[in-house]
């Protein structure tokens, strides 16, 4: 069923109509998808919407190839869910409840059955403040006092008359390196997107115009950043507590009162970001946050080391600079058959590029006309080749990269398969998602999908 909150309307006109003769069309939207354009009216399309900093999705189905081409001059992604689940458990920068509450735990007079439902996270808590007592308030740094901890650990587990061993303490050894995790120090990439914020309000506050110095103005994701960062300026530069904890091997009354003291603490620090961000907020738009900015905010600080900025290149910079030798000597390094190297997805953009100069030149797709496809053919040849030259990727691409590439693209006759189409469609709706959502890192920037071999890959020139 459709969801019945979406409302939809259409209208018919050119797309270069509507670029030339109603740009403010265009604007409106948060996200233009361009499917089949050609490559004059798209770069007309693509100059527009990187001046209005709207995302723009370009779909793209010939023969048996296909590609989905993101343009995103600035887009902040909140939540963009790494493989890698970072939880923020302040074990090396306790806050005061935390300290409290491993102060109150005494290990030794608890019974065998409630000494293996601790909490390997309050085990580490006490094991890590007893190592900084000891050692001038330093925690674990070296390989040699890393290993020492880990056996300190393990070696406070008791021997069970049953001879079950205590899983809490397997658990912390297992995690014990989240005891000397420096809680300040965020993913490479969540740093990028703090100081691309810092960067956008230094250029603010000397004054610059945005549409002219071809930055984008401050959205509210860039101000919840801001928010975060001054929160973070004011507290010795920890960010605020995102909350959850881990699930882990403990009684139900111990977990919920960890659970409880962890939220606490991200309500409190959520609370004072909000001091910042109200002001913030009010500088730029001259209002109250509402209920959705309050709601973003607190999505950002439970999600402080995940959030990332995304800026691609533009189809005007694309056109004018791609970075083809050093994609084409990466992606073909990957490939170790030699007969496969043809089929990377690296040469059947280059093939995509050299069709749209054909047009270009042309006025029209190699190999429509059947009595024309062997002189089609060498034309695209010529433009593949002198392509590939100017871009530098002579060199990286001359074993893979043959005429025969040529004379399958005209082949094609710019032919629009439903097989691919139907490919092409679905990662270019994943990917749209991904922009409206501000969830998971969209492409960079270009997927081609080789349906001959059955491959795709991403190429980032």
């Amino acid at each position: 069923e459709l969801n019945p909150d979406v409302r939809g309307a259409h209208r018919v006109a050119r797309v270069s109509d509507l670029v030339s003769k109603e740009p403010q069309f265009i604007r409106q939207h948060s996200l233009v998808v361009a499917a089949q354009v050609d490559p004059q009216t798209l770069q007309q399309l693509g100059e527009l919407c990187w001046a209005a900093n709207l995302p723009l999705v370009v779909c793209r189905t010939y023969g048996l190839l296909g590609s989905v081409r993101l343009q995103i001059r600035s887009l902040d992604i909140v939540e963009s869910k790494s493989e890698n689940k970072l939880w923020d458990l302040r074990l090396r920068e306790p806050f005061p409840e935390l300290d409290r509450m491993t102060d109150a735990l005494d290990l030794d007079s608890l019974d065998d059955h409630a000494h293996a439902h601790v909490p390997w996270v309050l085990l580490l808590a006490k094991a890590a403040k007893n190592w900084r007592a000891q050692h001038n308030g330093a925690s674990p740094s070296t390989r040699d006092e890393k290993e020492e901890f880990r056996k300190l650990i393990a070696a406070g587990a008791r021997q069970l008359a049953s001879n079950v061993p205590e899983l809490n303490f397997e658990e912390a050894a297992r995690e014990a390196h989240r005891a000397w995790a420096d809680p300040r120090e965020l993913p490479y990439e969540a740093q990028q997107a703090f100081d691309h914020a810092r960067d956008v309000a230094k250029k603010a506050r000397r004054g610059s115009d945005a549409s002219a110095s071809g930055d984008a103005p401050p959205s509210v994701e860039q101000l919840c950043l801001r928010a975060v960062d001054a929160f973070r300026t004011e507290n010795n530069g920890l960010p605020p507590l995102s909350g959850p904890i881990p699930d882990m091997h403990a009684d139900t009354n111990s977990f919920v009162a960890l659970q409880r003291l962890y939220r606490d603490k991200a309500l409190s620090d959520l609370t004072a970001v909000q001091v910042h961000f109200s002001t913030l907020i009010k500088d730029a738009f001259s209002r109250a946050p509402s209920q959705e900015d309050l709601q973003l905010l607190s999505l950002v600080c439970k999600h402080v080391g995940d959030v990332r900025h995304v800026s691609t290149k533009s189809l005007a910079d694309e056109l004018v600079a791609p970075n083809l030798a050093e994609v084409a000597f990466e992606g073909l390094m990957e490939i170790d058959e030699p007969k496969l190297k043809p089929q990377a997805p690296v040469c059947w953009y280059a093939g995509l590029r050299a069709v749209d100069r054909f047009y270009v030149k042309q006025g029209r797709y190699p190999g429509l006309d059947e009595s024309s496809l062997a002189a089609d053919a060498s034309l695209l040849a010529d433009e593949l080749r002198a392509f590939v030259q100017e871009a530098g990727a002579a060199e990286a691409m001359n074993e893979a990269l043959a005429d025969a590439h040529a004379q399958e693209l005209s082949r094609f006759g710019a032919a629009e398969l439903h097989a691919v189409a139907s490919v092409v469609g679905g990662v270019a709706s994943q990917e749209a998602v991904k922009v409206i959502a501000r969830q998971y890192e969209p492409v960079d920037h270009t997927y081609v999908f080789n349906g001959i071999a059955g491959v795709g890959g991403v190429v980032a020139v």
